[in-house]
């Protein structure tokens, strides 16, 4: 017996895998079952999946465009994305749907819960994976920005694909291996672009199980892995997807994320609240805070290298996997628009769930029957706590966005959504108030907060009130002069109030600055004449 066998408790893995899997669904269907509403969120579900007219073209010459129009007008209308799995799948929910979002959200739970009965599955024929894991990793509250909302169709097919691909390397028929890990690992690719790191995930099951990695099966995987990986890097580029790095160097990168892996540490643990926005300052080296959070990370490497050679695989393991699975979202590869998520522990969090796991199993085992069993109880329904009341706020805008504004006040995001939903409510006595609230937050730093100036000129301006809202497109224009959007409301507003003298030099520069901003060389066709 090796000290790994030693530690593993062996009663979970002794039930009948239908029990187990069938209650794991059960628990988890009740957790999000209050997810599911007949209300759109104004948070890219309404653009992304119930206004996109791609979406909404019926012809094949919709899927044609999905998996074989890489132009940037296609992509931007798919999320400034390449992910013809997941605009797929939408693209026949919407004909089976309509314009009903209930069945959607439902189907949600439905895969998540089909990836989380795949791991389970996967977690019995590896003894060194407590089920308790599993409990864990399916009830974690960090989890619900991916299940509740529709635009995370893309997280839960990727979770499915990359669970599956784990399940089915873990075959001892070697010929299904080899032939369905590749499949899956493509399908998880084009289902979300971090997949990319799932090749190397496959390596956990050869650490915890001490066989020798199939290497042929990991080679014909990375094959589409890596193929992917330089599609998804293609499409960003066309589409300006990526931002600086934090600080504007790789060193400032590593010193602002730095802080940001151990604040994804207390999420994985429920030390941190979830929430839709993270403010991340940026850092450098000389901080005594980004020098810290480096030197913890390394004395956790360093325990968990010590604690494989004792021959406890599951800290390295769980570790390796935590820091694999956030690479394409730590910034310093592939900067990206938000640098801090609750999505992006979607698969990361099972390296911490893992540790946890397998702490309270050692626990439970040292104590009675009826105090291990109350241990692990107390530890899924803590999970379930936190994670059934956020669920339920997916169901209603308002209290969602109002919650956002809560748990985020310095971001203007939570008042802008708020704003927006109060307006598809027919609240427009409170949506003045909301967008004023973003402006004050954001001081036109942010795309929300010239997104929040636009629409408040466009409210102003529907009540007649056009003074008001040229004065606010002004400030914006003054704060934010690189905005095509901004220049031609203003242009657009004045004209209408006649102050051509003014507008006519806008449009002119909205053209000569802007040229490929298509709104804009209209608006100069129908107010001031051919185009130059």
């Amino acid at each position: 017996m090796t000290p790994d066998d030693a530690a593993v408790p062996a009663l979970p893995a002794r039930r009948p895998a239908w029990l187990d899997v069938a209650a794991l669904v059960a628990f988890v269907v009740l957790a999000y079952a209050a997810s599911v509403s007949r209300a759109w969120l104004s948070y890219d579900d309404d653009w992304l999946v119930r206004d996109n007219p791609v979406m909404r073209e019926a012809s094949p010459r919709a899927l044609g465009a999905i998996v074989g129009d890489l132009s940037v007008p296609t992509r931007l209308a798919l999320g400034a994305e390449y992910l013809p799995v997941r605009d797929v799948c939408v693209w026949l929910e919407v004909r089976a749907f309509g314009d009903s979002p209930w069945p959607m959200r439902a189907l949600s739970i439905v895969l998540y819960a089909a990836a989380c009965a795949l791991l389970l599955l996967w977690a019995r024929r590896v003894p060194l994976v407590p089920l308790l894991a599993v409990w864990l990793f399916a009830l974690h509250p960090v989890h619900v920005e991916s299940v509740a909302w529709l635009a995370g169709r893309k997280d839960q097919l990727a979770l499915l694909f990359t669970v599956a691909a784990l399940l089915a390397y873990a075959s001892e028929r070697v010929a299904l291996r080899r032939a369905l890990v590749p499949l899956l690992v493509a399908l998880a690719c084009f289902s979300k672009a971090t997949s990319v790191v799932v090749p190397a995930l496959l390596v956990a099951h050869d650490a915890l199980t001490r066989r020798r990695p199939d290497r042929l099966a990991l080679g014909l995987a990375s094959i589409p892995a890596a193929l992917a990986a330089l599609v998804h890097m293609h499409v960003g580029g066309l589409v300006s997807m990526y931002a600086q790095l934090p600080g504007g160097s790789h060193a400032a990168a590593i010193a602002t994320m730095a802080p940001v892996f151990w604040r994804y540490v207390a999420l994985s643990f429920g030390a941190a609240r979830v929430s839709l926005v993270h403010a991340v300052p940026v850092r450098t080296l000389a901080e005594p805070v980004a020098l810290a959070a480096l030197a913890a990370l390394a004395a956790l490497a360093a325990l968990a290298a010590f604690a494989w050679r004792r021959g406890e695989r599951r800290p390295g393991v769980a570790l390796a996997w935590f820091c694999v699975a956030l690479l394409p979202v730590s910034q310093v590869l592939a900067p990206l628009q938000n640098r801090m998520a609750d999505r992006y522990l979607l698969v990361a969090v099972f390296g911490p769930c893992l540790a946890l796991g397998a702490v309270v199993e050692a626990v439970a085992a040292l104590a009675r029957a009826r105090m291990g069993a109350a241990l692990r109880v107390t530890v899924v329904a803590s999970c379930l706590l936190l994670t059934v009341p956020y669920a339920a706020l997916f169901a209603e805008p308002l209290a969602l966005f109002s919650d956002l504004c809560l748990r985020a006040p310095a971001s203007p995001l939570g008042p802008y959504q708020l704003a927006m939903a109060l307006r598809d409510a027919g609240r427009l006595d409170e949506v003045e108030g909301a967008f004023r609230e973003a402006m004050r937050r954001d001081h036109f730093r942010t795309s929300a907060g010239r997104r929040a100036a636009n629409n408040l000129a466009l409210l102003l301006a529907q009540m007649g009130r056009r003074q008001e809202a040229i004065y606010v497109l002004r400030k914006a224009h003054l704060a934010s002069p690189e905005d095509p959007k901004v220049l031609h409301n203003l242009a657009v507003l004045l004209d209408d109030t006649g102050a051509h003298a003014e507008a006519r030099p806008m449009f002119e520069e909205l053209i000569r600055r802007f040229p490929g901003y298509e709104p804009g060389r209209e608006a100069y066709r129908r107010r001031v004449g051919p185009l130059p």
